[in-house]
């Protein structure tokens, strides 16, 4: 949960970096640093609380899956973000992406996510299926 929160943070700087040279600069160098250290530490938590809540048997499908879908939007998420940028300015759209990432974080605060210490096990996986283990 750190991990989504620093990256979302890490958005959050992106839009404000302005001002004088040396504060722009250490604006958007302290975004690159968060941003390249909190997105695939997160990316990671991610995958691995999807693999170990999917069956063995779907981990093939289920990874393939959400790469098409995942990967498909993004020419048409850069197009359409291109538009906005143009229509409204580059800071204003980058602001509400970046309230998006803090909306993902408030929900998942909110969920039972924020609970989870440690992956489920194999034996917890196969009660919740309703296989015997």
């Amino acid at each position: 949960m750190g991990s989504l929160a620093l990256a979302a943070a890490a958005r959050v700087i992106l839009p404000l970096a302005r001002g004088p040279l040396p504060l722009a600069t250490a604006m958007l160098l302290a975004w690159a640093c968060l941003s390249g250290l909190a997105v695939p530490i997160s990316a990671i938590s991610v995958a691995s609380l999807r693999q170990a809540i999917t069956p063995d048997s779907l981990q093939g499908r289920v990874n393939a899956t959400l790469q098409f879908l995942n990967t498909i939007p993004v020419p048409l998420g850069s197009l359409f973000g291109g538009y906005l940028g143009n229509l409204f300015g580059t800071r204003a759209v980058l602001a509400v992406t970046a309230s998006g990432f803090v909306l993902v974080v408030v929900g998942c605060f909110l969920s039972p996510l924020r609970t989870l210490r440690e992956l489920p096990s194999p034996i917890e996986r196969a009660a919740t299926e309703g296989n015997p283990a």
